[in-house]
């Protein structure tokens, strides 16, 4: 029994841990184009998501909607490196 409670703990902690991400801060680039940068403890593609998603609610804001322009992230390097993502965007009408 021991074991399938430490097993149940340590999936929900990595459940946790993975839905956890930076907020990430919003720099103008040129010609309309944003850039978001986050961080996540392990998989890139959260870090990436997170950023999508803190983009469309930037946007919405502005009465506008979000187009991806490109993203690239890297998965963590566990105890060294967090994950981390870019997402360029623009808000268009």
């Amino acid at each position: 029994m021991k074991i399938t409670h430490l097993a149940a703990a340590t999936v929900a902690a990595s459940v946790f841990l993975v839905g956890c991400a930076s907020q990430g801060q919003i720099t103008p680039l040129d010609n309309g184009i944003y850039m978001i940068t986050t961080k996540a403890f392990f998989l890139g593609v959260s870090a990436t998501a997170d950023g999508v998603n803190q983009a469309q609610a930037f946007c919405q804001q502005r009465g506008k909607r979000m187009e991806l322009t490109n993203s690239q992230s890297a998965d963590a390097v566990l105890g060294l490196v967090p994950a981390r993502s870019a997402v360029m965007f623009r808000c268009i009408d």
